[in-house]
Formats: structure tokens, C-alpha cells, sequence
């Protein structure tokens, strides 16, 4: 499986979601292996929604700004 983010490579956050891919990774015994793209390298959030619309990605954790590619109503978010 492959996930895109924005987030850093090396940040805590990166390192959050590392520990959560080992975690899923054990959950189904190793049946799945989930490769990071971080640091915006497979691209921006809504170029990473249309990849995942081609099945180029399986997954990501897109900002509000990919969210909204998905569903308009996450603009709700974006309220002050």
C-alpha cells in the first residue's frame, strides 16, 4: 500500500505515522506493507486525490485542502 503526505520527512509527525504502519502492519501479520511518501513528494494533496482516483496511491493524510478534492463539505474546516 502505498500513503502520500505533506507531512516532513524525520518530523513527528512522520515518526507518528511510521509507528501506525508497524502497528497496521502487525495487526494483518505482515499481509500488508505500507510505503510513506512524505514530504509532499508524490506531490501536492489534490494531485495525491487524483492519483488515488487512478489507483497510483491506496491511501493518504491529506490536509483540508485534499479533503475538499474528496467532498466539498470539508470547507467547513476553513470557517475562522
Amino acid at each position: 500500500m502505498k500513503l502520500a503526505t505533506l507531512v516532513p520527512d524525520g518530523s513527528v509527525w512522520h515518526e507518528i505515522l511510521l509507528d501506525q504502519v508497524q502497528r497496521w502492519e502487525a495487526s494483518v501479520d505482515g499481509a500488508v506493507e505500507v510505503r510513506i511518501y512524505p514530504g509532499g513528494v508524490a506531490g501536492d494533496d489534490p494531485a495525491v486525490v487524483r492519483k488515488m482516483r487512478v489507483g497510483q496511491f491506496q491511501g493518504a493524510a491529506l490536509s483540508v485542502e485534499g479533503l475538499v478534492e474528496i467532498d466539498d463539505g470539508f470547507r467547513v474546516f476553513q470557517m475562522p
